[in-house]
């Protein structure tokens, strides 16, 4: 079975957007969250094969997202974006 489905995670309506052109363009399926508590409820109902958030969400962030969907399904890619990096916070996503 073909590992295509992509949640995306922001809340910004346009990189949503741009993320869910970009991907679905090249034969992804995408689904879309705006909040974590939204994410969390997706990843459980979609199952997708790989999650792409931001790390700033209104309701939280992507650092106390991301154990709630290991819990789910800890064998899901995460991937961690965001406009206000730091090496403290690299290393905090890792961890």
């Amino acid at each position: 079975m073909a590992r295509n489905r992509i949640l995306i995670v922001d809340d910004d309506p346009a990189i949503r957007f741009g993320l869910r052109d970009f991907l679905e363009t090249r034969g992804y399926r995408v689904e879309e969250a705006a909040t974590a508590a939204e994410a969390e409820q997706l990843f459980r109902t979609a199952s997708p094969d790989v999650v792409v958030s931001d790390y700033r969400l209104p309701d939280g962030d992507a650092l106390q997202l991301l154990p709630r969907l290991r819990a789910i399904a800890d064998q899901v890619p995460i991937i961690l974006l965001t406009a206000h990096g730091s090496v403290e916070l690299a290393v905090q996503a890792m961890k």
